[in-house]
């Protein structure tokens, strides 16, 4: 499902993509990003788009990320805020862009992502990519529509990145299948961040890219205030179709760039790609 006049993804003029390339301790991406080669397991790795000219469903978040360099005016710190962060990836995708479009310009980056080993990757992956902690404003907390003690479900950091809020009683209920799909298993209880207090230190955000498992249409609905002043663009992967309508209901002022439902195959303008999470794409109205 698109919006009418969508159009394919388009690969701006300034972008230089390379071929990618593994070193004995990187692979480097088609941005030039360097990923610890630890980061992703082998199924992982085959699963991930590395270039925007790849034909997945992540060629969606390569254009939000890409547009969001591109519309960047200067003037100001670009700054991109990447919820449900893993280790940094679309962030750091987003920097080696905004270098190439912009050269040495200001920038923030803001991330939060609960699970220990992958908060531990995220530090190391903006430092191998000469992101200075000056630069960041890292949460190593969930983030939920409200603050609250949740339980966070994590699993073994290299094969699986959909560390999420659950509920306990669900979670005990369902172990067994749990550590079969995820390997090793663990709960925390956690204290959330809310969207305020992670963009407490910025006026305005060129990019949000959220990924938080479920938690998307909360955060959404009980920050549309904030969202409508600050925010530039949104990048939502969603998880549920109620959840998905929830967004779209919510959004209801904003232009959706991209609308492709979860959780199946879908007729995009580069074909009919599968979707496991959804992509919603949105700008705020001018």
């Amino acid at each position: 499902m698109l919006t009418a006049g969508s159009k394919p993804p388009s690969i701006p003029t300034w972008a230089h993509l390379k071929a990618c390339e593994t070193t004995a301790d990187f692979f480097i991406n088609a941005v030039g990003a360097r990923q610890r080669t630890h980061f992703f397991s082998g199924e992982q790795m085959a699963i991930t788009s590395h270039s925007p000219i790849d034909r997945d469903a992540e060629c969606f978040e390569w254009e939000s990320v890409l547009q969001a360099v591109d519309g960047y005016p200067g003037g100001r710190d670009f700054v991109i805020a990447e919820l449900g962060a893993g280790f940094g990836r679309w962030s750091v995708n987003a920097i080696c862009a905004l270098r190439q479009c912009h050269g040495d310009v200001p920038f923030v980056v803001i991330a939060a992502e609960a699970d220990a080993s992958h908060f531990r990757w995220l530090r190391e992956h903006l430092r191998d990519n000469g992101i200075r902690p000056e630069r960041c404003r890292l949460f190593s907390r969930p983030v939920s529509g409200k603050a609250e003690t949740v339980y966070f479900l994590g699993g073994d950091p290299s094969k699986w990145y959909g560390q999420a809020i659950v509920d306990k009683a669900y979670a005990k209920q369902h172990f067994g299948f749990l550590g079969r799909l995820l390997g090793r298993i663990n709960y925390r209880k956690l204290d959330s961040a809310t969207l305020s207090n992670v963009l407490a230190s910025v006026k305005v955000v060129d990019l949000i890219d959220m990924d938080i498992q479920g938690a998307e249409a909360s955060v959404v609905e009980n920050n549309l205030d904030l969202l409508e002043r600050k925010v530039l663009r949104l990048h939502i992967s969603t998880h549920a179709h109620d959840i998905e309508q929830r967004i779209l209901k919510a959004l209801s002022n904003w232009k959706i760039e991209r609308y492709f439902p979860c959780l199946g195959e879908r007729d995009t303008p580069i074909g009919r790609l599968k979707f496991v999470d959804g992509v919603i794409s949105a700008t705020r109205a001018t």
